[in-house]
């Protein structure tokens, strides 16, 4: 089915050791039907916690920074608690790919991977009829009921979808139904999990960090 909404939260677990993070491990390019042009940006932050406390130096190089071919980084903040990566494509992409992006936290060197996907656009058909007006836009959260950062693989948190219809928030039933627009569905990395309107996440389920997607569907 179509995909009407979605979001995404990434849940860590961290111990005494140095555990490094990126706040946003994808992105997708939308772009025509050869793929996305030259242009398009999206960034991600690099941040480190030693136990439970955040550290306030992250180290990333520009330069060693492993792009795909078509992309470049650049960087922000390095040194700083948050440093910013920022990917800009310099060429056509047409296929999905990765960077690896090496972090740096006193001393130690933690390669992290950022992945990009493309949406391409169908081939254009005959022009249709005009349209009713459009719908009011869709938008969806998650909100945690316990953060999310777990402490040596101790804890649990119960994720919850929220939708909303022109800035109105709409009525979802547990079992994931949210009236006519579709049903939350709830993603651990690719693998569907759960069609609810919460989830329940524990540490043992957290290896490091984990993403969960939750989507309108």
């Amino acid at each position: 089915m179509a995909i009407k909404a979605a979001d995404q939260i990434t849940m860590i677990d961290v111990t005494d050791a140095y555990s490094v993070m990126l706040t946003s491990e994808a992105y997708t390019f939308v772009g025509g039907t050869a793929g996305v042009a030259a242009g398009q940006t999206c960034s991600t932050e690099a941040v480190a916690f030693c136990g439970q406390n955040q550290c306030s130096s992250v180290t990333v190089d520009a330069k060693a920074i492993t792009c795909p071919t078509g992309i470049s980084a650049t960087v922000e903040n390095s040194g700083t608690s948050k440093a910013k990566i920022t990917f800009t494509t310099t060429a056509t992409i047409a296929v999905a790919c990765e960077a690896t992006i090496p972090v740096v936290v006193d001393g130690i060197t933690v390669n992290k991977k950022f992945s990009f996907a493309v949406a391409k656009a169908g081939t254009n058909g005959q022009n249709g009829k005009d349209g009713a007006a459009g719908a009011d836009a869709i938008n969806l959260t998650i909100t945690s009921s316990n953060g999310i950062v777990f402490k040596n693989n101790n804890g649990s948190t119960v994720l919850t979808a929220h939708v909303f219809k022109g800035g109105v928030e709409q009525s979802i039933t547990d079992a994931g139904v949210c009236g006519s627009l579709g049903s939350i569905k709830w993603y651990k990395g690719a693998t569907l999990v759960k069609t609810a309107k919460t989830l329940t996440v524990s540490a043992s389920d957290v290896n490091n960090s984990q993403a969960y997607t939750c989507q309108l569907e």
